[in-house]
């Protein structure tokens, strides 16, 4: 989508920054050199853009001359012309940039973009007013705020458009700015965040577990709070690596900044919210195919050495249960304690401590001993 729009206002820009309506070449320039005297351009920039725009002249002059002779003398034209068309409107822009900076590119182009820029800005507007309850005067601030923001993100893809790694990186910079000065603006409003719930799937399913295993009102706020806060984290990140990679033959992404990192900040922040029971209770379902896999892949390793086949119907439910009570367990250890790598370790190193006593016991009640395996497996445990 983000692409598909970037695309789009690539297009637009190429055919509408030389062309104001149907006036010839002259026309247009006299009309954007009138503009840049206006805004402020000094006489070496203004002779520079009219330096610039002849040559991209020239240079499409001679393309379609050689098009021209291309399309007398084939029944199949290939178009490489207009490729090369595109390659010299890039190169014009990058040399522009080298002329103007993005203020004066704004001033003297920006026009184009207002309609396009106040479409977009009261998108977000309507969006957070469906969210939060805001005064008057703080809906003034914020619509002000994402009309800026907007017209920063739009003015940074056209300014940088002649380098879609340096535009991509300069623009998500520029969305990440917009989304810090918007929650700025709700912290001065002291509003806190409102996640919404219906009508997305996840948070419903999410506040139904936690609803399930008996959190507090107060507590699923929280919960939805930390989820959003991740997500928000991951969003800001990619804008952080292209920025480096822009910049930079080999970027060293901050580790700080990786998806993993947000996932072990969330695992740590739900720890201290919710207690491992509360855990197991919400998130166990997702886990029961690997759990019963691992409960299973047990007992063919340990069929290879004791014979199972001799069970009773009740003894191999009881070990069955054992074994699936322990690697529930031990999912739910390696989840839960997932931010902490030696408190987890020390939690499942006590869990196989107790695991192995209660198996050893069981065995020997059950009178099974090693080495009377006979292919015994899983066979005969129903799954």
């Amino acid at each position: 989508m983000a692409f598909n729009y970037f695309l789009s206002l690539l297009t637009v820009l190429m055919c509408s920054l030389l062309s104001y309506g149907q006036a010839s070449d002259a026309e247009k320039l006299q009309k954007t050199l009138t503009k840049a005297t206006e805004i402020g351009l000094n006489d070496t920039q203004i002779e520079g853009i009219k330096s610039l725009y002849a040559e991209y002249n020239e240079q499409v002059a001679a393309l379609n001359a050689k098009q021209k002779t291309h399309q007398n003398e084939t029944i199949l034209y290939l178009n490489s012309e207009d490729q090369e068309k595109g390659d010299a409107l890039l190169n014009f822009r990058k040399k522009l940039t080298g002329l103007i900076d993005i203020h004066e590119f704004e001033r003297l182009f920006g026009f184009q973009f207002k309609d396009r820029i106040e479409q977009e800005a009261a998108a977000k507007y309507e969006e957070a007013v469906a969210t939060y309850t805001f005064t008057k005067k703080q809906q003034k601030l914020v619509k002000d705020t994402f009309l800026l923001s907007t017209k920063n993100e739009m003015m940074t893809w056209a300014y940088y458009t002649y380098d879609p790694k340096i535009a991509y990186a300069k623009t998500t910079a520029a969305k990440a700015t917009g989304l810090k000065r918007f929650n700025d603006l709700l912290k001065s409003f002291e509003i806190q965040k409102t996640i919404p719930v219906t009508g997305n799937p996840k948070m419903e399913h999410l506040v139904a577990m936690a609803k399930k295993a008996a959190l507090t009102e107060e507590q699923i706020q929280k919960l939805l709070h930390i989820v959003s806060k991740r997500d928000d984290q991951i969003a800001v990140y990619p804008s952080i690596w292209a920025k480096g990679d822009a910049n930079y033959v080999l970027n060293f992404h901050d580790k700080v900044t990786s998806k993993e990192e947000a996932h072990r900040q969330f695992k740590e922040d739900l720890a201290n919210l919710i207690t491992l029971n509360q855990f197991n209770t919400m998130f166990k379902d997702q886990l029961q195919t690997q759990i019963k896999r691992d409960a299973y892949n047990h007992l063919v390793e340990a069929g290879k050495v004791y014979n199972f086949n001799k069970l009773s119907f009740e003894q191999k439910e009881s070990l069955k249960a054992l074994l699936l009570k322990h690697y529930t367990n031990k999912k739910m250890y390696n989840e839960y304690y997932e931010y902490d790598w030696t408190l987890r370790t020390q939690k499942l190193r006590v869990l196989q401590f107790r695991f192995e006593k209660a198996y050893k016991k069981a065995l020997d009640e059950f009178g099974i001993t090693a080495g009377s395996a006979k292919k015994s497996g899983a066979k005969g445990f129903d799954w």
